[in-house]
C-alpha cells in the first residue's frame, strides 16, 4: 500500500482569521488531524480551530511534558512518530497542526528531522506570533540594512545582553519563568520604555502595553504565549 502524506501545517498566531486559505482548505479535506499541547492542558493549534467546521476525522493528541530537559520531550516525539507511522502505513494522509510556522521553534522540527526519509512531507508556512506581535503593537521590525534578531529567553542575561548591541531591533520569545528577569534586565538597559510586551496575541485574552507600564499581576502570571519586542 502507497503510504500517506504528512502535512505540517502552521495555524498561525491565534485569531483563525490569520489562517491561510490554504491551510483551511487542507484542514477541511482531513481525515486524520494530529497536534502536539502542553502536558494537562489543551492544544494552542487545535483551540485556534475550535470554531472551525469539520469532517469526521480521527485527531491524535501529543501531550509534551513543559520541562527545561531534552530527553522527556525527545521520548514524547519518538512515540508520535510511532503512532503517526502507524496511521500513514495505511495509506492516510496526517494534518499535523502547527502553532505559528511549522518551522520556527515548532514541534514538528522534530517530527521532520524523524520522519524526512521515509515519507512525503509538505509544510505549509504560517504567519507567527512575532509577526503578531509587532501588527498589534505597530513596531516595524526591520528596514532597510537593518538587523533583527529573535533570542528565546531562558539564554543567560550575558547572552541577551551581547545581542542588544549589536542589533537595531530584537524579539525575545518564550518567556515564561524567565518574564521577571528579561523585565529587570531591560530595565536596567534603559530599554523598558521603548519595549513591547505582548500576551496571547490575537486571542480573546490578548493584553499588550509598553514594558514599564506592565502591571506585576501580569508579568507574574504563566506565560507560555507572552513575547516581548524591542
Amino acid at each position: 500500500m502507497q503510504p500517506g502524506k504528512i502535512y505540517g501545517i502552521g495555524v498561525g498566531p491565534g485569531d483563525p482569521e490569520l489562517i491561510t486559505l490554504k491551510a483551511n482548505r487542507l484542514i477541511k479535506s482531513a481525515t486524520h488531524l494530529a497536534y502536539f499541547a502542553p502536558k494537562g492542558a489543551a492544544s494552542y493549534a487545535r483551540n485556534i480551530l475550535r470554531n472551525m467546521k469539520l469532517h469526521a476525522v480521527e485527531e491524535l493528541a501529543f501531550e509534551v511534558p513543559m520541562v527545561s530537559g531534552r530527553a522527556p520531550a525527545q521520548i514524547i516525539y519518538d512515540q508520535a512518530t510511532a503512532r503517526l507511522r502507524t496511521v500513514l502505513d495505511r495509506g492516510n494522509d496526517v494534518m499535523l497542526l502547527c502553532e505559528g510556522d511549522p518551522l520556527t521553534y515548532g514541534s514538528f522540527i522534530y517530527i521532520l528531522s524523524r520522519m524526512r526519509a521515509f515519507y512525503e512531507i509538505e509544510i505549509i508556512p504560517g504567519g507567527g506570533a512575532i509577526q503578531a506581535c509587532a501588527a498589534i503593537s505597530g513596531f516595524a521590525l526591520a528596514s532597510r540594512n537593518e538587523q533583527f534578531l529573535i533570542l528565546p529567553a531562558p539564554l543567560d542575561n550575558a547572552t541577551i545582553e551581547s545581542a542588544l548591541a549589536g542589533v537595531q531591533s530584537l524579539a525575545i520569545i518564550k518567556l515564561g519563568k524567565h518574564l521577571e528577569r528579561i523585565r529587570v534586565l531591560l530595565t536596567q538597559k534603559g530599554l523598558a520604555d521603548q519595549t513591547y510586551y505582548i500576551a496571547h496575541a490575537g486571542l480573546d485574552t490578548e493584553y499588550h502595553c509598553l514594558l514599564n507600564a506592565a502591571p506585576m499581576n501580569i508579568i507574574a502570571q504563566p506565560a507560555s504565549q507572552h513575547e516581548i519586542i524591542s
